[in-house]
């Protein structure tokens, strides 16, 4: 009588059994066994009791016909998704895991069963891990009393992968790379700042020059225009830029930000420009006795252009324009113009690897959409980087040479890296205009999604998205 007592006590899940069972057990001395190993189950934080616990395993197998031939080729997609079937009860005040009243027990799990994404799920057999609730039935009987039964079923789903960076090589190339172009140049002025103020001021209009450049770039409409680009919202959808990439934003933005305000911080920004540009210029006149300086000058003028661009995709475009650069300043063939000349060529490349620094750093906070998206940015840095290991070597800048090409395979291995964690694109044809939830829920199983596909299809209304357009496979 009293192993029966223990059992009832006990029982309001499958813990709970389990442990009634194993107490029984002891009192009719037969030693414990399987049930010690048992997990309280819960979803969503919700605990309940088990009746049954069943699951669907597998693989992906698409089978392949042939006319005129015997048998089938099953071809392997893959290992099917993960279906777990728990039948349940919910109990009122139970011994094992408490709850209180059993009609907020079950809301308060058809609360978790209704909530967007996977859910922190307890298995009685394999434990903790992460799930969604695909049916949630329910059954209140007159005969069970304080007892629920329900029947829930579990998708163990596969985990959206983002793209991470090797930001650390490519850091450690950067850094290299700043020395290695500051050493460099060094080497080519150290022998003709004794030409004295012709050198000097080829320096200067080298740099003013290379400023000319900098002026046209972060005035350009386009980036004013872009500035809001990342407002959070369907406005900030309207003008791209900022909010495209994986995870549908490249810059984590206030969701409080005005239009006013990105504005202004677009010209505050602007003004941090021309102040390290003013710096930059009064460094070149003193490139004879102090290269440190400008040094220094320069990548404070890089980076601040960088922090002006609205996102990485557009600071890249700015600072692979300025990679390009090379001084027109005219010389003669005399000795001072050949001096002229020389330094003219030194801050150019010394200029043009600032940039190339600058531009690798920028490209590993660049989010990639695709597989295309990233294997595009990294031939387009590289394009960059090639061009001036040409130049380097052909002007006898071994130090230079080799930091770019240390350069060029961190940024690589990279956006390599971060291609293969991403999903290719895919050519979509419809029949008809569908929303973009509709369409989202259909190629993804998720409506989240909808506003990543008005972005890849650049539709002009939700409600009405192209028939055909390009967007992520999966």
């Amino acid at each position: 009588m009293n192993g029966i007592v223990k059992l009832t006590n006990f029982a309001g899940s499958i813990g709970g059994v389990a442990s009634a069972l194993g107490n029984l057990a002891s009192d009719f001395g037969v030693g414990s066994g399987w049930q010690d190993s048992l997990r309280q189950a819960s979803f969503g934080g919700v605990p309940f009791g088990v009746d049954i616990a069943a699951g669907q395993n597998g693989r992906k197998v698409a089978v392949h016909q042939y006319p005129w031939r015997d048998g089938a080729w099953p071809e392997d997609m893959g290992q099917k998704e993960r279906r777990y079937e728990i039948t349940g009860f919910l109990i009122e005040n139970s011994v094992v895991y408490g709850g209180g009243s059993v009609i907020q027990q079950l809301g308060q799990l058809r609360a978790v069963c209704e909530m967007a994404g996977p859910q922190s799920v307890v298995h009685p057999l394999f434990g903790a891990g992460q799930a969604s609730a695909l049916d949630f039935n329910w059954e209140a009987r007159a005969d069970l009393g304080r007892v629920i039964q329900f029947r829930l079923s579990l998708l163990k789903g596969l985990t959206r992968i983002f793209p991470v960076t090797q930001s650390s090589g490519v850091a450690s190339a950067v850094s290299g790379l700043q020395s290695a172009s500051l050493l460099d140049m060094v080497k080519d002025v150290a022998s003709i700042v004794a030409a004295g103020a012709a050198a000097v001021s080829a320096a200067v209009t080298t740099v003013v020059g290379f400023l000319t450049s900098v002026y046209k770039l972060v005035h350009d409409v386009r980036r004013v225009f872009n500035s809001i680009s990342n407002l959070s919202g369907n406005f900030g959808l309207l003008f791209g830029g900022g909010n495209k990439g994986y995870a549908g934003s490249n810059i984590d933005t206030n969701s409080t930000a005005t239009t006013s305000g990105s504005l202004e911080a677009g010209v505050a920004h602007v003004a941090a420009v021309m102040a390290a540009s003013s710096s930059l210029q009064a460094a070149a006149g003193n490139i004879g006795s102090d290269q440190d300086s400008f040094a220094s000058a320069a990548l404070s003028l890089m980076a601040s252009i960088a922090s002006a661009a609205t996102s990485p995709r557009d600071a890249i475009q700015i600072l692979s324009t300025l990679a390009a650069y090379s001084s027109t300043g005219a010389t003669t063939s005399s000795v001072i113009g050949n001096d002229m000349a020389t330094m003219q060529t030194a801050v150019s490349a010394f200029m043009r690897r600032a940039a190339i620094a600058q531009l690798a750093s920028v490209a590993t906070t660049f989010q990639p959409q695709s597989v295309e998206d990233a294997l595009a940015v990294r031939n387009a840095v590289i394009a960059v980087i090639d061009d001036e290991i040409t130049h380097a070597g052909d002007a006898g800048d071994d130090n230079s040479y080799m930091a770019l090409k240390a350069l060029r395979q961190a940024v690589v291995a990279d956006l390599n890296d971060r291609a293969t964690q991403l999903s290719s694109m895919a050519d979509y044809t419809f029949q008809a205009a569908l929303p973009a939830l509709s369409l989202a829920q259909q190629l993804y199983q998720d409506a989240a999604r909808a506003d990543e596909l008005i972005l890849e299809a650049g539709a002009v209304h939700p409600a009405f998205m192209p028939t055909n357009f390009t967007a992520l496979a999966q």
